[in-house]
């Protein structure tokens, strides 16, 4: 399967960065994809995806959602006290030291898979200017499930961050950034660790929002966001693993 985008219609967000062309959401049950293209967003907490067990090897459940500290041992010294007496330090840790933030697990999450500019190849170029180029979705993202919908990144982005706006939650949205674990040594903010996750999850080019809905708990809450149908296009499994491409290219002047 095919999707034809002119250059002048590019979806950004990010101006100056990358561009976001359309964006993917993938259900295991046909109901829930016609909910979301009637724009009920069904958006589980931060908890959720960290307690998930991953026995097939979906790669949805993430145990390390929500770190804001990722020290390599080698950058780690702890100093150990016993009866405010003796102490010793231990200078090597058996493995990276991570520190959570609790409180960023009430947040609710919407996730996407997210087509943009970084995935072209075969790009043609004009000076600086990116005239012409393809791209091809992951056919790994049809282990998420038989039912499809591609939806157009900038009406959908604005639609809901709109709504997140006037239900007036605070909220953050953006791409996903992957750091590897085994060379990353740092910090994040608690907004910034909203959008970040580990390498290993890079294949599901993740856009996402986090808003928090000032509750507790485990409950998921829906986004009510009016209609998908106008921007939006439903599509089987068997699309994505048949192959969705896009081809970029250059509008001709009037």
């Amino acid at each position: 399967m095919s999707v034809e985008r002119d250059e002048a219609a590019l979806d950004s967000k990010e101006p100056g960065r990358r561009a976001i062309f359309f964006l993917i959401k993938v259900f295991t049950d046909g109901a829930h994809a016609d909910a979301f293209l009637d724009g009920k967003l069904w958006c589980n907490r931060l908890s959720y995806f960290k307690g998930i067990e991953d026995p097939q090897g979906q790669t949805r459940g993430d145990p390390f959602e929500g770190v804001v500290t990722w020290r390599q041992p080698g950058d780690i010294k702890l100093t150990v006290t016993i009866d405010d007496t003796t102490s010793f330090d231990i200078n090597q840790l058996a493995a990276p030291f991570q520190v959570e933030a609790t409180v960023l697990n009430d947040v609710h999450l919407f996730c996407l898979y997210a087509a943009h500019s970084d995935h072209l190849v075969d790009v043609v170029k004009d000076g600086s200017d990116v005239i012409g180029g393809s791209l091809r979705v992951p056919m790994d993202l049809a282990k998420f499930g038989e039912h499809v919908v591609l939806v157009q990144a900038g009406p959908f982005i604005d639609r809901v961050a709109a709504t997140i706006k006037g239900n007036r939650h605070w909220g953050t949205a953006g791409l996903v950034e992957y750091y590897d674990p085994e060379m990353f040594s740092g910090e994040f903010t608690p907004k910034e660790a909203l959008l970040r996750k580990r390498k290993e999850f890079d294949f599901q080019s993740e856009y996402r929002f986090a808003f928090n809905a000032e509750t507790r708990g485990t409950r998921p809450h829906t986004l009510q966001v009016g209609s998908l149908r106008d921007i939006a296009w439903r599509l089987s499994g068997d699309d994505l693993r048949g192959g969705i491409t896009l081809n970029l290219t250059q509008k001709a002047p009037a």
